[in-house]
């Protein structure tokens, strides 16, 4: 299946993304976003959101992973209290104040592996196809 950013990538030169251990599991993953589930940030990878991010990066895959979303494979609103005091409350301004549940499907895209990192956290890969918004089960606010 094409993934949504494809094109982006390939004017990149980005290759190899994601990489080849990313898998099509179903899973229930965790990410910030908006209260207005409509907001462009929602499922908006950070290589849109902040495209100068892509410069601070010289290796395809660190560029490859701009391109994912980052979400988490275990429900932790520490996370969020971690990153917001990390960038003097900045966080919340780009990502929002909720913790969306996704329930996502072998046909919505593809993630790193969730046991790879001790806070869960996952990159997530959508394709073309693929509307998150749909996928949300549950929204908290943080």
């Amino acid at each position: 299946m094409t993934l949504k950013y494809q094109a982006e990538m390939q004017q990149l030169g980005i290759e190899n993304c994601p990489p080849p251990e990313y898998d099509y599991s179903p899973l229930t993953a965790f990410r910030f976003i908006f209260k207005d589930l409509d907001h462009p940030n929602n499922f908006k990878p950070v290589a849109l959101i902040f495209p100068q991010r892509l410069n601070e990066f010289r290796d395809y895959a660190q560029k490859c992973q701009t391109f994912g979303l980052s979400m988490f494979a275990e429900k932790e609103k520490r996370h969020f209290m971690l990153l917001q005091k990390k960038t003097a409350g900045r966080f919340s301004k780009t990502v929002g104040t909720c913790l969306a549940a996704l329930k996502l499907g072998d046909t919505d895209g593809l993630h790193s592996d969730p046991f790879e990192r001790s806070d869960s956290h996952i990159t997530f890969h959508e394709f073309k196809d693929t509307d998150l918004a749909q996928c949300i089960i549950n929204v908290e606010n943080l």
